[in-house]
């Protein structure tokens, strides 16, 4: 379809171009390539489009990488690769990849519409990083997810980024799996009011039930699906699974509001708020019940279409809440622009706040800050009944954290509730 070679004729010149690197003590600089939301053209535009894309692509590709005696190829779907031989420099390669980079960011015009993409690029170099294709493929792919999660745009791989590569690749292609095979679960900790000290919502937190590994923190895998596609799968399991128990409660007489996380990947899926509103309506459940904390960082990549998401969700009735506040974009005029109840302060700040002044002023402020722009105010990670009595004193009104209940399975939350009830 693009013109360009594929990944066997990939596997074959590489192998050759690796011999002549060593018979004559050259350096050769493997790259691969992967669009930045592509499956979205796809999804939402058709896929004659996401066609005429790739050939399009394919013609910017050819154009950039020739100038360098470089060779594209496409390997399949969004991912291309380009060969560097008679490698001068790593800057030589890092240079050609921001090139094609920028290429890729210049608008494309397929049947009067618009559409503005990046890449996500990762580099592997003979013989400095392998000294054969298999892995030379495999270190570039590695650098070319570093790029999509730091949103860097070009990578070059780092041993220290792979310090775990076998572990990181055999979950990240056993994810898939696990969201098929119900291996996931869903973990509820409570939030309370500080004034009445009552139970008034509970965050939904995933675990992976790996079956040879055990438990998988979401710390650990949640990266690796943001990385590949799994987050949208992931990331409906568990909208679907909060809901389902959000219905249960409902049937036990339990009316408390639970809340999700949402990925920056999610809030520029424009399908999202649909997607919400026919789960809420296939379990009957009001769109009340449902909370979603998003990050401060979900609004850096493509900030229009974060916020453009997030307001068709607010007109559902959702509630929001700005997670883990003060660590990441640090823009204020989101505050305002934005349909948002909530600001959960940072573990990292509430957990410090007792011994570090800096913590204890960015907790303090913070909380003035939200009630300024009329918000409501959690702190997280409350591990002692001397923060949970300090940031009762700032008038914080919400709080979670261990010192308060762990996360726990839907079973023993129920009785943990209960037996707070009766308290």
């Amino acid at each position: 379809m693009t013109g360009l070679p594929n990944r066997a004729q990939l596997h074959t010149t590489t192998k050759q171009t690796l011999l002549n690197a060593s018979e004559n003590n050259q350096s050769l600089a493997l790259m691969l390539l992967d669009l930045d939301r592509f499956k979205e053209v796809n999804d939402t535009l058709g896929h004659h489009i996401g066609d005429r894309l790739l050939q399009k692509l394919a013609i910017k590709l050819n154009h950039t990488a020739l100038k360098y005696h470089a060779q594209p190829y496409r390997l399949g779907g969004d991912e291309f690769a380009i060969l560097l031989p008679n490698l001068t420099s790593t800057d030589h390669a890092h240079i050609l990849a921001e090139l094609i980079n920028d290429s890729i960011k210049q608008p494309f015009e397929i049947d009067d519409v618009t559409l503005e993409l990046g890449a996500s690029i990762g580099i592997a170099i003979y013989p400095e990083h392998a000294n054969n294709s298999h892995d030379l493929l495999r270190y570039a792919d590695i650098a070319m997810y570093n790029a999509k999660s730091q949103s860097s745009g070009v990578s070059i791989y780092n041993q220290h980024q792979d310090s775990h590569s076998p572990r990181r690749l055999q979950l990240m292609a056993e994810l898939g799996v696990a969201i098929r095979d119900e291996q996931l679960a869903l973990y509820y900790q409570p939030k309370i009011e500080l004034t009445s000290q009552k139970c008034i919502g509970f965050e939904a937190l995933i675990r992976w039930k790996h079956p040879t590994l055990g438990m998988i923190p979401p710390a650990e895998f949640i990266n690796l699906a943001e990385m590949s596609n799994t987050i949208h799968a992931l990331s409906l399991w568990v909208l679907e699974h909060a809901i389902m128990q959000l219905k249960k409660w409902h049937e036990l007489g339990i009316y408390l509001p639970i809340a999700i996380n949402l990925s920056a990947r999610n809030l520029i899926n424009q399908s999202l708020p649909e997607v919400i509103k026919r789960l809420l309506q296939d379990y009957q459940v009001d769109a009340k019940w449902l909370e979603i904390e998003i990050t401060e960082s979900a609004f850096i990549s493509d900030p229009e279409r974060a916020e453009s998401v997030t307001r068709e969700i607010s007109r559902l009735g959702i509630a929001l809440s700005i997670d883990d506040f003060g660590t990441g974009y640090s823009s204020l005029s989101y505050l305002k622009r934005l349909p948002i109840q909530t600001l959960k302060v940072d573990r990292s700040f509430v957990g410090g706040m007792l011994l570090n002044k800096q913590d204890a002023a960015i907790v303090r402020s913070t909380i003035g800050l939200a009630h300024s722009f009329g918000l409501t105010v959690v702190a997280e990670g409350v591990e002692d009944k001397e923060t949970l009595d300090a940031i009762t004193e700032l008038n914080c009104e919400h709080a979670q954290g261990y010192f308060i209940c762990r996360p726990a399975p839907e079973d023993q939350i129920v009785t943990w509730y209960y037996s707070q009830q009766n308290v």
